[in-house]
This record gives structure tokens, sequence and C-alpha cells, in this order.
């Protein structure tokens, strides 16, 4: 029986790839509908690359399901480390921000986006 690799497929062009969607509630943050990131043009070398990747892309949407939690906080009144003015285009740069300091991922580099359109 062979591994599972949750949200890879493989492109048409024969290339693999993670693709993952982004829930209605975080666009606003990241402004795309999916995450998508190059694994590599074997099935041996995307297997390689999908432990880091999928890590990445989970903690990415842990950091804005917890960025958007905290906004929603500030409108009911409860408070937080985001004023009430944090605009979708700030969070988003919160997100890449910490993408980019904390896990070494650039959000706004080749293969983080709209590039396919199936």
């Amino acid at each position: 029986m062979g591994r599972v690799l949750r949200h890879v497929q493989q492109t048409p062009s024969g290339t693999w790839r993670y693709r993952r969607r982004v829930t209605d509630d975080l666009r606003p943050i990241f402004g795309k509908d999916e995450l998508i990131k190059e694994l590599g043009d074997s099935k041996s070398e995307a297997l390689k690359r999908y432990p880091g990747i999928h890590s990445a892309f989970n903690k990415a949407l842990a950091e804005a399901r917890s960025i958007a939690q905290q906004k929603n906080a500030i409108r009911a009144g409860l408070g937080g480390p985001f004023d009430d003015g944090v605009t979708p285009r700030g969070q988003r740069g919160a997100v890449e921000e910490v993408l980019r300091t904390e896990h070494l991922f650039d959000p706004t580099g080749p293969g983080f986006g709209h590039e396919y359109d199936d």
C-alpha cells in the first residue's frame, strides 16, 4: 500500500505540485483562492519535498486563522493585538512577514498562487 499525500497533484505536463484551497474566511488575508507550490518533476522528488511544504502551508494557514480570530475578537470588543483599522491587505502583509521570517518561505514567489488554471 502506497503513502497517500494530501493536496498533491500531478500536472498534465507530468510535474508534481502541492495545491491547497484557502477557506473563504482566510481569502482576504491571503488574497488568493488557493496556495500552490511545485514539488518536483518526479514522484520521488515530490515525496522528499512534501513534508516540509505541507508543514509550511499548515503553519501559514494556522497563522492566518490566528490573525482572523484576533481581528474578530477586536470587532467583538474582546481586545487583541490589532486595532480595528487593520485592512485585509495589512493582515496579508502580517502573514507574509511571518512566513518569510519564521518559516523561511516566500508566499509571493513563483508557484504560490493562481499560475494554474485547470
